[in-house]
């Protein structure tokens, strides 16, 4: 007689493992310690059991970013309905970013900072506006723009640097860190400031 089937409330269990154990792995070693053997063997589980919860080791990567990018999603999109000013909405939308990356530094490292070995596929890109951040920072210098408070350009392009301007200030004491920076909250406080300050006009 075979073995019965796993309930369901057994099987959301066992994918919580294989995502803690994911975790755990990209904590202690980095992404190269994150195999479908360690996390089987991380979770007490047979590596078929990893398979039959996610299809490839990318797809369980995503999905352990699903929910705090959730998490992300609804505090963006709070702070951009919370202020009708585009000029200091851009600020706050810049500074709830870094807020969310420093608040959670398992995703800012496991995701925001992630570089895809050049062994694997690459992913499909996709358009940048997918991202709600993007969007709604995209939304704030065009309304900055229209009301004659931001310098002119395309405002995607103005967007992406002050985007990757934030974003490289986050990566900088990471990627870095044998370097004295001041901590993380000044770096990116005085890369918010330089940010506004170029798209101001």
């Amino acid at each position: 007689m075979g073995r019965p089937a796993a309930t369901e409330e057994q099987r959301r269990a066992q994918r919580r493992r294989i995502r803690e154990a994911a975790v755990a792995l990209h904590g202690e070693k980095g992404l190269a310690g994150v195999t479908v053997r360690a996390i089987a063997q991380r979770a007490g589980i047979s590596t078929g059991a990893v398979y039959s919860h996610f299809s490839s080791l990318s797809e369980l990567a995503q999905s352990l970013w699903q929910a705090p990018l959730a998490k992300a999603n609804a505090r963006l999109a709070e702070v951009a309905a919370a202020e009708p000013d585009p000029c200091r909405r851009i600020e706050r939308l810049l500074g709830a970013y870094v807020d969310f990356a420093l608040e959670n530094p398992d995703f800012l490292r496991g995701a925001m900072l992630f570089v895809r070995p050049t062994t694997s596929d690459a992913p499909e890109p996709q358009p940048l506006e997918s991202l709600e951040f993007f969007r709604h920072l995209l939304a704030a210098i065009s309304d900055a723009q229209a009301e004659g408070r931001a310098r002119e350009g395309d405002p995607r392009t103005l967007a992406l640097g002050a985007w990757a301007a934030v974003h490289g200030a986050l990566a900088l004491p990471v990627n870095l860190d044998r370097l004295d920076f001041d901590s993380p909250r000044a770096v990116t406080d005085a890369a918010i400031a330089t940010a506004v300050s170029a798209l101001a006009r």
